[in-house]
């Protein structure tokens, strides 16, 4: 989950950074994108739990 979550803020980060935005604006990018990436995956899991059950 921590890797995948970095991952995604690091494709997020070097994307921004390619765009021609300033070092803060990108930084800034990679940690909301790596803090919505790791509450979906955190959020995900109880999900699939719960339809399990109900099978």
């Amino acid at each position: 989950m921590v890797l995948f979550s970095t991952l995604i803020a690091a494709c997020v980060g070097f994307l921004k950074a390619l765009d021609g935005s300033r070092a803060t604006d990108a930084v800034l990018s990679a940690g909301a994108a790596f803090g919505g990436a790791a509450l979906l995956c955190l959020a995900v899991v109880p999900v699939v739990q719960q339809l399990r059950r109900h099978r």
